[in-house]
């Protein structure tokens, strides 16, 4: 009797042992194939996100100025400014150029490179009571002005578009490298079977 009941709790220890390293084996592969596909949504998503923003930015790099919003007025005042940019919890603070025309309270800002800071020949291109046409991109409730695409004074121009296409295009060249680094990561995860392993 006693041999019996020996042998019937052996069999159930027996199940369960194998029941846990079943669940184990399970849990094993699970976790692997998620250790894959993550890496793999990851590498696919990347390239499809910096393919999309290559396309935006090359869409206002060949943007005409006249495709934007266009106001017309007279210069009411300029100088500099600051325009404080909120995104997310952040705040950043620019040292801008600032035009305001009559009857509008809009401020229209004009910001140049890091590397090329200098507005006073604008300014003094500029006087109060100039008939100005600013073409800009419009509102944005993330910050205090709005951008100027392109500033004329009589059919002349004074901050042209080419200032803008050529900041946007840093913006192109820098989603451009990305995309070429998310495609190699791609090619070195299918090359070499998985992200983690090292080249031998």
């Amino acid at each position: 009797m006693k041999l019996k009941l020996i042998a019937c709790q052996w069999k159930i220890c027996k199940k369960f042992i194998v029941a846990r390293m079943i669940n184990k084996n399970n849990l094993h592969n699970i976790r692997h194939k998620i250790s894959i596909i993550i890496p793999v949504i990851f590498m696919v998503l990347f390239p499809v996100l910096f393919i999309v923003l290559i396309n935006g930015q090359y869409k206002k790099i060949i943007r005409t100025p006249e495709s934007y919003y266009e106001n017309t007025g007279v210069v009411d005042d300029f100088g500099m400014t600051t325009k404080i940019y909120r995104g997310g919890k952040a705040a950043s603070k620019t040292p801008v150029f600032f035009v305001k025309i009559k009857n509008s309270h809009i401020i229209f800002s004009y910001s140049q490179s890091l590397f090329n800071r200098n507005y006073e020949e604008i300014i003094n291109k500029l006087k109060k009571g100039d008939s100005v046409r600013i073409y800009h991109e419009g509102f944005d409730k993330r910050q205090n002005t709005v951008n100027i695409i392109q500033l004329e004074k009589n059919d002349t121009v004074i901050i042209s578009k080419t200032s803008f296409n050529n900041k946007e295009t840093i913006l192109l060249i820098w989603f451009c490298l990305c995309l070429l680094i998310s495609l190699l990561i791609i090619y070195m995860f299918v090359k070499y079977g998985h992200w983690r392993r090292k080249i031998k």
